[in-house]
């Protein structure tokens, strides 16, 4: 079993990362932690000459705090996976849209069954 928690710097998310890490030292589960992006919120200010290039930035906050928010909690081994959805787009549809990447994203992150903690 993994612990999959979704994570985007709220409290209700950090309630679930120290659930999540309350659970893996009872179990020994590994615990991965997964931020879905969406261009059109978080890449609004940040100046760089093309979204693509916005989005890297946007990333790569979103993984560094992901990797401080792990080791907080005592995670420092947890796994790590940011998702960009297209601009505008629901995170919903697109899971839906690209089910086939979702899923391959998902297997590269627990082998086990997935235990899904968060609201994000």
């Amino acid at each position: 079993m993994r612990l999959l928690v979704a994570f985007d710097g709220s409290e209700g998310s950090r309630l679930a990362l120290r659930e999540a890490a309350a659970l893996a030292r009872e179990t020994g589960a590994p615990v991965s932690l997964l931020r879905v992006l969406n261009p059109l919120l978080d890449a609004a200010d940040v100046v760089a000459p093309s979204r693509a290039e916005a989005m890297t930035v946007v990333a790569g906050h979103a993984r560094e705090a992901l990797v401080a928010a792990a080791a907080e909690a005592g995670l420092p081994d947890a796994a790590i996976e940011v998702v960009e959805v297209e601009h505008g787009e629901d995170v919903a549809e697109a899971m839906g849209d690209r089910r086939g990447e979702a899923l391959a994203r998902l297997k590269t992150l627990a082998a086990d069954p997935v235990v899904p903690l968060g609201d994000t």
